[in-house]
């Protein structure tokens, strides 16, 4: 699309003005020859340039015609708010010109003045939401060509997107009861939006990829992958064997497994009270933490 507007933009729109080679033809003099049935035909290509010149301007006129119907609105924004005021300034109070010429025209420039100074602001206000708008779209671009590098690299971008969302908008509708617009799901998507066009901004500033981050943002908070969830599952799983064994050992008999304080420190309160009531391993808690401990 740029390369179609640039081309639009550098397209050379000048018709070559039609050249009169006879000077006679500027003569104001009264020769009637000049004027024949044959000159009358061979001016008619004069006719076709200005006719192309209005179709290419079409466009021009059309946006001169939107502006002037944007600043119309304006003024009579402008009218409306200053009607409104004119009551408090006294303003409403008509002049003549012929009685008060000086008072008249010191009115009328400040009314300018203010017109003036009001459709300033509304181009202004205009100007600078076209460029948030284009700096958005900037934005969200390289957002997405960061995407679709990452998830090269990373199958399961997406479910780490999903999670750091899902995380990031329950740590602020945490906060509802003091703020209680971060109830509504439109306010935290707001917020949500805003930390992450900052996000990319400052990416793209430094070069670096918004989506790498972003993922490696979610899995600082926790998230994990299928391949990491059933490997945390498993060790889990022969924690807990571990464990059992350990409890079902008796007294004077060997226990299966190693017993660490890593191990002593995953089990229950229940699993805990039991493991300790085997003079053995209460004899091995107390060497694990040494001796003195009121065990």
């Amino acid at each position: 699309m740029n390369a179609e507007m640039n081309e639009a933009m550098n397209k050379d729109y000048r018709v070559g003005a039609p050249v009169l080679d006879d000077e006679s033809s500027f003569d104001g003099g009264g020769d009637s020859e000049t004027v024949t049935s044959d000159d009358v035909s061979s001016q008619e290509p004069v006719s076709q340039p200005v006719h192309e010149v209005s179709e290419i301007s079409t466009v021009e006129e059309q946006r001169a015609e939107e502006q002037a119907c944007q600043a119309r609105e304006a003024l009579m924004k402008f009218y409306d708010q200053k009607s409104q005021e004119s009551y408090v300034d006294g303003d409403d109070t008509p002049l003549d010109l012929e009685k008060d010429p000086k008072g008249y025209i010191l009115r009328m420039d400040k009314k300018l003045q203010e017109q003036g100074a009001f459709i300033k602001a509304q181009q202004e206000a205009q100007r600078q939401a076209f460029e948030q708008q284009q700096h958005d779209a900037h934005l969200n671009q390289f957002l997405e060509n960061s995407v679709t590098a990452v998830k090269k690299k990373y199958s399961d971008f997406d479910a780490a997107a999903d999670y750091l969302y899902e995380t990031r908008a329950k740590q602020l509708a945490a906060w509802s009861t003091v703020y209680p617009e971060y109830a509504q799901k439109s306010t935290i998507d707001a917020i949500i939006g805003n930390e992450l066009r900052t996000i990319v901004a400052t990416c793209a500033q430094k070069g670096i990829n918004p989506a790498d981050e972003l993922y490696g943002i979610a899995k600082n908070l926790g998230y994990q992958n299928q391949v990491e969830q059933a490997n945390n599952q498993v060790a889990e799983l022969q924690s807990r064997q571990n464990s059992a064994r350990t409890l079902t050992a008796s007294g004077g008999g060997v226990s299966v497994g190693p017993t660490t304080l890593a191990s002593i420190d995953r089990m229950s309160e229940e699993e805990f009270d039991a493991w300790i009531s085997i003079p053995r391993n209460k004899e091995i808690f107390r060497q694990l933490h040494g001796a003195g401990n009121g065990y």
